[in-house]
């Protein structure tokens, strides 16, 4: 499948809290010719990478190690072939629409690095469509396929990825404001109030009514 060139990933502009944009081409940039990279011709660059698997933007990644990126790196597509998983840039419009980027840096924060509050939850909803359940089997995933769905020269390793997630949910309560900001929005949303109105729902079915006698009750 090939990716189309120059994807670009914009939020709306009324949104409160949108998240920075991507990288804008300039003109020099855009005048290159555009030719697209097979899957065989990838690995082999891939595998060739001075500083580890697909570490190809080793410019930008030395600058993240002096604290020199502070939005971290910028984000940029190419045009690619047999990209794995590649279908699931189809459902990224879907993802933004559900709010996925809309209050991330109203909650959370990282630290100055190469990876970026937006390239971490990118990652993690493409996972999830992609049936990737643990960060584990992350690792079986080639991370330079991965790094061409995000715009990046590769996916963040299984331990850098877990240290962003624990830097993330560190603060329980910014996880619960995130979450209720996101149902708030769901909520107030025309398309709920149409199909919702005003019903209550019961949403867990996995608690049963107790009517005995007792006052302390098994977990």
């Amino acid at each position: 499948m090939v990716v189309l060139a120059n994807l670009r990933v914009r939020l709306k502009k009324n949104e409160p809290t949108a998240c920075p944009p991507l990288r804008q081409e300039s003109a020099s940039e855009s005048s290159k010719p555009c030719c697209s990279t097979t899957k065989s011709q990838r690995s082999a660059e891939d595998a060739q990478a001075a500083m580890g698997v697909a570490t190809t933007n080793v410019f930008d990644r030395v600058l993240a190690s002096i604290g020199g990126l502070s939005e971290g790196v910028q984000t940029g597509f190419e045009r690619c072939e047999d990209v794995r998983s590649g279908g699931v840039l189809l459902a990224l419009p879907a993802l933004l629409c559900c709010g996925l980027l809309r209050h991330c840096e109203r909650f959370f924060n990282l630290p100055k690095g190469y990876y970026s509050l937006v390239n971490i939850f990118l990652l993690l909803g493409m996972m999830s469509l992609n049936r990737v359940n643990s960060i584990e089997q992350l690792r079986l995933c080639p991370p330079g396929e991965w790094g061409k769905l995000l715009g990046l020269d590769r996916c963040p390793c299984v331990k850098t990825l877990r240290k962003k997630i624990k830097r993330i949910t560190a603060n329980e309560a910014s996880v619960k404001g995130w979450a209720s900001a996101l149902s708030k929005d769901w909520i107030e949303a025309e398309s709920f109030q149409e199909t919702a109105g005003g019903t209550l729902y019961y949403v867990d079915g996995h608690l049963r009514v107790y009517h005995g006698s007792q006052t302390k009750l098994p977990r």
